[in-house]
Order: C-alpha cells, then sequence, then structure tokens
C-alpha cells in the first residue's frame, strides 16, 4: 500500500458496520410479514378498502422477492418505495409520497429493533469529527433513503455523515466503481485521501481499491464466501475486530502518534 499523510474523508459501510443487526436470515421473512401487518394497519385506519391481510402480504412479498433476485442478477438496485407505490396504485390506492414514506418506516420498524450503533462508533465518530475528517456511508440497499436516514437518527448517528450514498437511490451497487466515484465527487476528495470502512470484502474492499481508496475490513471473523479468496481487490488494506482500532490506522497513515 502507498503511505499518504493527507487523508481528508471516512466512508463507511452502514449494516454490521455502523449498525450491528441481531437478526438471522431465518427471521426476516417473519419481520417483513410484523411490518406488513403494521403497514395494513395504518392504511385501515386511514379508512382505505382493502383486500386480506393475507392477499396484502403475499402480493407485497412476492413483488419484493422478485426485485431482490433481479437487482443481484443486474446489479442495479430497486428503491422499495417505488415498488410499494405500484403495489398501492395494483390495489386502488393512490398514495401520497408522505403516506409511502411512513408505510415504509412502519414496515422496516421490526428490523431496525435489531440494529445498534456499533460498540465504540459514537466515540470514533467524535473523534474524527474533531480532527476535521470528512464523514461518508455508502450502503447496499433497497430501503428507501429517508427511512434508513430516520433510523440513523433515532441512533444518534444522522449529523454525522453529510454524505450519505443509498444503492436505491443512485442505483448503484457496490463494488461498481460508479458509486465509490460519486462519493469522491460529494466529499471533493482524490482516491487515496479516503479511507472505506466495510464488512464484506467481495463489494466493500473490492468496491474501494478498486477505485484507489483505502479499504479497511471490520471482520467479525463470519465465514466467507469462496468468491473471496479469489477475486480481485479483496485483501484489504487494514482490518479491524472493532470500531476503535479505527482511530490508529487513521493516524498511522497520517504518520502521527496516537493521541
Amino acid at each position: 500500500m502507498t503511505r499518504t499523510d493527507s487523508i481528508k474523508a471516512v466512508l463507511f459501510d452502514l449494516g454490521n458496520t455502523l449498525l450491528d443487526f441481531d437478526c438471522k436470515d431465518e427471521d426476516i421473512k417473519k419481520m417483513f410479514e410484523i411490518g406488513a401487518r403494521r403497514a395494513y394497519e395504518r392504511l385501515q385506519e386511514q379508512g382505505y378498502r382493502l383486500p386480506s391481510f393475507t392477499n396484502y402480504h403475499r402480493r407485497q412479498l412476492r413483488q419484493m422477492l422478485w426485485r431482490v433476485t433481479w437487482a443481484r442478477t443486474i446489479r442495479r438496485d430497486f428503491n422499495a418505495l417505488h415498488t410499494l407505490r405500484r403495489i398501492s396504485l395494483s390495489m386502488g390506492l393512490d398514495l401520497t409520497q408522505d403516506q409511502l414514506e411512513d408505510l415504509s418506516w412502519r414496515w422496516y420498524v421490526p428490523l431496525s429493533n435489531t440494529a445498534n450503533a456499533a460498540a465504540q462508533a459514537r466515540q470514533v465518530l467524535d473523534w474524527l469529527v474533531q480532527r476535521k475528517f470528512k464523514l461518508g456511508i455508502i450502503s447496499n440497499t433497497f430501503i428507501p433513503g429517508a427511512v434508513l436516514d430516520k433510523h440513523l437518527a433515532r441512533e444518534g448517528l444522522l449529523d454525522y455523515f453529510p454524505v450519505r450514498l443509498y444503492s436505491c437511490d443512485t442505483g448503484f451497487r457496490k463494488p461498481s466503481r460508479k458509486i465509490f466515484r460519486l462519493a469522491l465527487r460529494q466529499l471533493s476528495c482524490q482516491p487515496r485521501q479516503v479511507v472505506f470502512v466495510g464488512d464484506v470484502p467481495r463489494t466493500d474492499v473490492r468496491g474501494a481499491r478498486r477505485v484507489g481508496m483505502i479499504a479497511v475490513l471490520k471482520d467479525y471473523n463470519q465465514p466467507r464466501n469462496l468468491r473471496d479468496r479469489w477475486m480481485p481487490y479483496t485483501k484489504p488494506d487494514f482490518t479491524i475486530t472493532h470500531m476503535s482500532q479505527l482511530k490508529e490506522i487513521i493516524e498511522q497513515l497520517q504518520g502521527k502518534p496516537l493521541s
């Protein structure tokens, strides 16, 4: 890795980097059903005529699963808000943007309740802000940006990140160079002036290194996809197991003693 003494910005992945989700894959569908029930009840409160909940939930789940599969195939994310709008229109519900965002939040709450800010995240972010580093987020997600912003605000993290790039809004998924270059433009930084922290080698590390950023892997010793062993650019410049170690890396890159 080329030595640099001009780090100006630090970018983070969201899920399992800044926010730790305590949720197993087999729980996701149940949480989706709970969220759908919350949205359904809200529409009932507003006086809308609806199909049975089973019908309502099945149509939502089928569309979301299809969109997730298609997004992975074409490597371009979709926005669940747009999908929810189409489903609602098919049921004769012409909802406003505010209503759709409210329903999206109600649908997301069960999953958000399993998440907490990563240990020592706020202390590290305060440390970075005090030293005038620019901060941002790049996240692969189909959850609407307004919903994720609300979650970040609830955790007390939103104000740290003036730059937030969600793949559902940009259309580009990590490891696409395009989403990382969008972040560079918004930060007004060169690639070697930016550190990116994420937990997935084939998207976070690979994407950052492909554009020339310094890649830090937040490693939980979780099993790695076999592709991580042979795909180019998946070896991180640094590896951490908890957020506090990031401070030492930044000081090392700046060529200054840890304070």
